[in-house]
C-alpha cells in the first residue's frame, strides 16, 4: 500500500501525505504567475455605491431586480405552457425527455420560490393564480385555458410540496 495520497483521479495537484516537504507538491505550469506584482494587485471596490436621484421625484432609486409577482408569473406561465407542449407530444405518440426535464426544472424552481416566499406571502396560490393567469392571457391564451393551466400547475406543485 502506498503512502502517497492524491486528490481526485489523475489530478495534477498531488501531494505526499507522509511528508510535509514543499518539494512534493506539483503544480501545473498554467498556475505559475508570470505577470508583475503591480498587474496582479487587488483594486478594491468602494463599500458604498452612489445612488442617483430620479429626475421626477428627487428620491433615490435602486434596481432590485424583478419583483416576486413577476417571477411567480413567469414560472407559472412557463410551467403551464410546458404542460400544453407535453399534452401535444403525448397525443403525437410520446413525451420527449427534454419536455419532461423542462417541466420538472420549472416546477422545482417554483417550489423553491414558494418555499422562499411562503413566510411573507402565505397565500402563494392566490398570487400564482392572479399573476400566472395574467401572464398566460398576455401570451394569447384564452382565459378559461389559462385558469385551467394555472390549476394544473398548482396541483402539481402541491403534489411535490405535500
Amino acid at each position: 500500500m502506498s503512502t502517497r495520497s492524491t486528490i481526485g483521479f489523475d489530478n495534477p495537484y498531488r501531494f505526499n501525505a507522509s511528508s510535509s516537504n514543499a518539494s512534493n507538491i506539483r503544480l501545473p505550469n498554467a498556475l505559475l504567475i508570470t505577470a508583475p506584482a503591480s498587474e496582479c494587485a487587488v483594486h478594491p471596490t468602494p463599500a458604498t455605491v452612489p445612488l442617483t436621484p430620479t429626475s421626477s421625484t428627487g428620491k433615490t432609486s435602486v434596481n432590485t431586480g424583478p419583483s416576486h409577482e413577476f417571477l411567480i408569473a413567469q414560472l407559472v406561465a412557463a410551467a403551464g405552457l410546458v404542460i400544453v407542449e407535453a399534452l401535444q407530444e403525448r397525443a403525437d405518440g410520446g413525451l420527449s425527455p427534454a419536455t419532461k426535464t423542462r417541466g420538472g426544472d420549472l416546477l422545482a424552481r417554483l417550489v423553491g420560490l414558494r418555499q422562499f416566499l411562503i413566510a411573507d406571502f402565505p397565500d402563494f396560490d392566490a398570487l400564482a393564480r392572479q399573476h400566472g393567469g395574467a401572464a398566460l392571457r398576455a401570451a394569447d391564451v384564452s382565459p378559461i385555458v389559462a385558469d385551467r393551466l394555472v390549476d394544473e400547475v398548482l396541483t402539481l406543485l402541491h403534489k411535490i410540496v405535500g
